[in-house]
């Protein structure tokens, strides 16, 4: 919110109810029949999180978390630290901090089409760190021949600049490559397809996804009770999942009895926008009403976008 003085400030537009079991951040549905969740008025506005002209000289959202972890209210689990976020965050800071200059209409619209992918950033090479210690790579590849195009799309994947445009191949890998790792990480502790692959779709999972693979990289059986491989108590396990995530990508890229080509893996064409016109999705007059498009971007961009790759199924994941 802005004034006509030259105030700006973040003052939520809702009221926070007064809980019972104080679980503010708790989503889901609740025990409606003990009582224990019930609410009890609404808390007093002196408590909610406000920011006024903030030193930093400006405000930003866009799903992230506004104030600090000691709010006494108004932060739950659908404000995590997300990538658009913290990407907007760097961005103004450079402009206002580094460069020292005001911004304008044309900052905020290169910002807002802004497509580098800042957890992309953290991910990648640890993900590559993982496949190139000692012989993993070719451990747990069973077919040799395509080891020559998993190491180029390693090289590819290494001068990447992490930004998800349409023209470039390398946002094609990466995403596969995650949504395999979410699939196969996870299945032990939820075993319902939909809804594990839920989270490669969605924000919020990304910190303990980076954190999960640094810890791997270091130490290559951490968390591997939990990962999807062959043998249940197999040692090792989750980087064997990340190296079969990088065969799964070739799967699905290089069909059998095919050649590959770099344009296989443009962007453009895997990654699918689908822009549905709600009162008709449900009916047969989705097919006049509902409209799909390539498009740039990811979840976790400014420019955002979500991954959706229409034969998943057909592909091995739901």
């Amino acid at each position: 919110a802005s004034d006509t003085s030259g105030n700006i400030a973040f003052i939520p537009h809702v009221r926070f109810p007064k809980r019972k079991d104080v679980l503010d951040g708790e989503r889901g549905i609740k025990e409606g029949w003990t009582g224990d969740h019930d609410w009890q008025g609404f808390e007093d506005f002196s408590k909610y999180p406000v920011m006024i002209n903030p030193k930093k000289g400006y405000v930003f959202a866009a799903n992230g978390r506004v104030t600090s972890l000691n709010t006494e209210i108004g932060v739950g689990s659908t404000t995590p630290s997300t990538g658009r976020a913290s990407r907007i965050n760097e961005l103004l800071n450079d402009l206002i901090h580094v460069q020292g200059r005001k911004v304008d209409i044309n900052d905020m619209k290169r910002i807002m089409n802004d497509t580098h992918d800042l957890f992309a950033e953290r991910k990648t090479p640890l993900l590559l760190k993982i496949v190139e210690q000692g012989d993993n790579l070719e451990k747990y590849t069973p077919d040799k021949s395509r080891i020559p195009q998993l190491k180029e799309w390693i090289t590819q994947l290494k001068s990447w600049n992490f930004r998800f445009d349409k023209e470039l191949t390398q946002p094609t890998l990466f995403s596969l490559w995650e949504a395999f790792l979410i699939d196969n990480m996870f299945k032990r502790q939820i075993s319902n397809d939909k809804l594990r692959n839920f989270f490669s779709k969605k924000y919020g999972h990304d910190d303990f996804i980076v954190k999960l693979l640094e810890k791997v990289s270091t130490d290559p059986s951490h968390f591997s009770k939990y990962c999807q491989s062959g043998t249940k108590d197999a040692k090792n396990a989750c980087v064997k999942v990340v190296v079969e995530g990088l065969n799964f990508v070739y799967d699905y890229l290089v069909p059998a009895g095919t050649t590959f080509k770099d344009e296989d893996a443009l962007y453009g064409k895997w990654h699918i926008v689908e822009y549905n016109y709600a009162p008709f999705t449900n009916s047969f007059l989705r097919y006049f009403f509902d409209r799909s498009d390539s498009d740039n971007g990811s979840k976790n961009t400014i420019n955002v976008g979500s991954v959706y790759y229409q034969d998943f199924a057909e592909k091995g994941l739901q």
